[in-house]
């Protein structure tokens, strides 16, 4: 069927080696204008429904984003089963007034603004549907059903045609922690009551005196030690608990340096406070009730964010537990079969996973021989043949034949569950820059204080008279509060943009070891590569790769799967193929029948054995190894007619990205569990020296060598699978790569889904650009407070000028913190489409 581009954007884009449907870049050799076959899918289907036009305004805001593309697939009936069924639609979806019901689901595929407008378009074409809503950044979709008239079945599998995969959410706290609750309602009431204080002493400042109006001057003055009196209790007590736990362990332990940097914040607030109460209880000096209510607000909000960007990082990592399926199939024991929540399975409990499920627990083999993609563990893209007596673990997914498994450990026991443990679990220890400022404020509160008692001592003799006022001054004006908010409002704000961009960074403590990585070292699968099989070359015609695809549509094997979307990309019909006497040779490949045709495809070892081959096919079989691919050979009536080679890419833009590291005096190391030889490859493509690639390396193996480097560099390690968890781990920064809707996430210090398109060089920068940030802060929180207390010492400042003065520090902070650019301006954030 032929497709034509409705848009000049579009027909640049072909021309420009780019995929007509998404504008990522072509495969080497590619015979078609697409990417992949899911684009082919989606371009030809978008086309036929008439939504081109606003699809690719769409798609083009979002040309920048990086991702994997999406493969077709098709809805399995356990995900059918799992969604349709009565009690998924009883438990887990909200009835609304009119009936109908509204269910949220997470959504595989999506690496786009597009994706998600077309993901919506096609729920809403749906009879009985309506009012979907795409949650990028969450991997969600919402909307309404009428249970009468809807056919979810239908929907899953009409998604799925489009390379979008259904499936239930697990249970998992979704919101902020009552903790986090309660600590936004202190900053929500601490400001209201700074607004209303404020308010009171706009009146004090423009003219309302003791001596023109004494009547409605201590009016406002006892509204506002009301208010303040409130603002205390309410909200100044977070600082007050922790100076007080500080100040008893300082003197258990004899050391000034155990003061916590609350202690001073809890100082200067109660000093300026109290001071502000005798004078309105007196009648007479100054107060700035409005200062100390402003300054408990802003230190509440600081901490607030700083616990947010927190969840925000521990929620996106905590959705790795929806890749694996809330519904398992047991086998009872008179041979049939019940469906329960995958909590529940119980040791010992015998599990059906059919090809193209996901092992829903870890346990051991039982019955049964297939092929394995363990990605979520290995990392790597290379099924894995399984057989009795074989481990599988939760995540994976059963890629070819039947099997029979017995459940060992399920849910939060599995190993999946327990890489995510730890990553919630984990102490977020404080930064060292944090540990500085918390020392630094031991020091300035025994500094401050020596000189308050000093200017005492002296004003009786000196100036008696300015004595009390110019010691009250220097407590108020020199209240390291900027201190207190440099580093974690600065952290803060700075997480939250790398947040924006799909960046989530555990900790304060991260940041700045980014600023200090001296080397680099990277996984290969799905870090530098694209994470996918292809079919990289065939040496026959199109009528042959019909043939081969055709025969490959009936198993569900990576390299098989690279064959199907091949056929697609170049426009092959293979619905016209009659197809039969299928057989699936375990380890060596499948044979049947295409048109009444004997065809076999397989290893050219298997190949050769059954059909003989020629020294040329040989020659080519050998080449194609030799380029770090996966050779495939094709039989035809007992003759081997064809050669194939199927690899996995390199990721766009890595060869540059190695380079920005090596010119800026970075070491680059290359670590895999792959052949030597596709490693060598690979590193040759990238730029990494052979000396710093190593391949056929374990988990073990890449954590010594980590180790060992760890003793004299400092090490950012890049991976995208649970086989680098203990080497991201060893490393002082380890950072998972992968996709929201990908097996990929790890325990880590940093998680980037692929399609925000960071590169090690923007972490990098990002964290010497929030460490010089925080460092620049707390200098000129120090000097302005030595200046400042200076001034006050000498009387250049009064009471009402210091209340006055005080936040002008915190606010230089909270301006440099939310202007604060942690990327190069070359990587900008990916665009959404609006709501309107």
């Amino acid at each position: 069927m032929e497709v034509r581009a409705e848009s000049r954007v579009n027909e640049r884009t072909a021309t420009e080696g780019k995929c007509l449907h998404c504008g990522l870049p072509l495969p080497p050799k590619s015979k078609t204008s697409f990417c992949c076959t899911g684009c082919s899918v989606a371009y030809e289907a978008i086309h036929l429904a008439g939504l081109d036009g606003t699809y690719y305004s769409l798609r083009n805001l979002a040309d920048k984003a990086v991702g994997v593309p999406a493969k077709p697939s098709s809805a399995s009936a356990l995900s059918k089963q799992q969604i349709a069924s009565d009690r998924f639609i009883r438990e887990s979806t909200q009835e609304l007034d009119d009936g109908s019901r509204r269910v949220c689901l997470a959504i595989d595929g999506l690496t786009c603004a597009a994706c998600g407008w077309l993901a919506e378009q096609v729920v809403a074409q749906e009879p009985g549907m309506k009012a979907p809503s795409v949650n990028l950044p969450e991997s969600t979709l919402t909307f309404e059903f009428d249970p009468d008239r809807a056919s979810i079945p239908k929907l899953l599998d009409t998604l799925a045609r489009f390379g979008y995969e259904l499936h239930p959410r697990r249970d998992r706290p979704d919101g902020a922690s009552p903790q986090e609750k309660k600590l936004l309602i202190k900053v929500g009431v601490s400001w209201a009551l700074a607004g209303n204080i404020m308010l009171l002493a706009f009146a004090l400042y423009s003219g309302l005196s003791l001596e023109t109006d004494r009547l409605l001057a201590m009016g406002a003055r006892w509204a506002s030690l009301a208010i303040a009196t409130v603002s205390l209790a309410f909200g100044g007590t977070v600082f007050f608990r922790t100076a007080a736990a500080s100040l008893k362990i300082a003197i258990r332990n004899r050391s000034l340096k155990k003061l916590h940097i609350d202690t001073p914040i809890s100082l200067g607030i109660l000093v300026g406070y109290a001071n502000s109460a005798w004078a309105t209880v007196v009648g007479r000096g100054d107060v700035w009730f409005d200062s100390i209510a402003v300054l408990i607000a802003a230190l509440l909000t600081a901490r607030w964010l700083q616990t947010r960007s927190q969840r925000t990082a521990a929620q996106a990592a905590s959705r790795l537990l929806d890749l694996v399926p809330s519904t398992a199939r047991v086998l009872l024991a008179d041979g049939s079969e019940d469906y329960i929540d995958s909590d529940k399975i119980e040791p010992g409990q015998s599990l059906r996973i059919d090809p193209g499920e996901v092992v829903p627990a870890d346990g051991t083999v039982l019955s049964g021989r297939s092929s394995v993609n363990n990605a979520v563990i290995t990392g790597e893209s290379a099924p894995v043949t399984v057989s009795p007596g074989d481990v599988v673990y939760a995540g994976s997914i059963n890629q070819s034949t039947p099997l029979v498994v017995r459940a060992e450990s399920s849910g939060r026991n599995t190993r999946v569950g327990q890489l995510l443990q730890w990553l919630e679990d984990s102490t977020r220890h404080d930064a060292p820059v944090v540990q500085s400022a918390d020392r630094i404020s031991g020091y300035f509160v025994v500094g401050v204080l020596s000189a308050a008692i000093v200017t005492g001592l002296l004003g009786a003799f000196l100036f008696p008279g300015t004595a009390v006022y110019r010691i009250v001054a220097l407590l108020v004006i020199s209240c390291p509060c900027a201190l207190g908010m440099a580093t974690p409002l600065a952290i803060a704000a700075a997480n939250g943009k790398a947040a924006r961009r799909g960046i989530y960074v555990k900790d304060g403590a991260t940041v700045e070891r980014l600023a200090a990585v001296t080397t680099v070292v990277f996984d290969k699968t799905g870090t530098l590569t694209l994470g996918d099989l292809s079919v990289v070359e065939f040496t026959g015609s199109d009528d042959l790769f019909a043939m081969t695809a055709a025969l490959e549509r009936h198993s569900r094997h990576p390299i098989a799967l690279a064959f199907q979307n091949e056929a697609q990309l170049r426009m092959l019909d293979l619905d016209r193929a009659e197809t039969t006497q299928v057989e699936v040779v375990q380890g060596c490949g499948i044979s049947g029948l295409v048109d009444g045709r004997a065809v076999s495809v397989g290893s050219p070892t298997w190949i050769a054995e059954i059909a003989g081959m020629t020294d040329e096919l040989s020659a080519r079989v050998a080449a194609i190894a030799s380029e770090g691919f996966t050779p495939i050979a094709i039989a035809v009536d007992g003759t081997t007619v064809a050669a194939a080679g199927c690899g996995d890419q390199i990721r766009p833009g890595a060869r540059d990205e190695i380079s920005k590291l090596k010119n800026a005096g970075l070491n680059v190391r290359l670590l895999s569990g792959d052949h030597r030889s596709v490693v060598d490859r690979v590193a040759e493509q990238v730029g990494i020296p052979a000396d710093d690639a190593y391949g056929e390396v374990g988990p073990e193996e890449k954590r010594r060598l980590v180790e060992s480097w760890h003793e004299h560099e400092v090490v950012m390690m890049i991976g995208d699978g649970a086989n680098d968890a203990t080497a991201l781990r060893t490393a002082d920064v380890g950072v998972a790569v992968g996709n929201d809707n990908a097996p990929v996430l790890v325990a880590s210090d940093i998680f980037v889904p692929r399609h925000a398109g960071a590169k090690a060089d923007d972490l990098i920068t990002f964290g010497q650009r929030t460490l010089r940030l925080i460092r620049r802060n707390l200098r000129v929180s120090l000097a302005y407070n030595v200046v400042a207390g200076s001034a006050a010492i000498l009387g250049f400042v009064t009471p009402l000028v210091a209340a006055i003065a005080m936040p002008l520090s915190s606010l230089f902070v909270v301006s440099t913190s939310v202007a604060v650019r942690p990327f190069k301006k070359d990587f900008s954030e990916p665009q959404r489409p609006s709501a309107s």
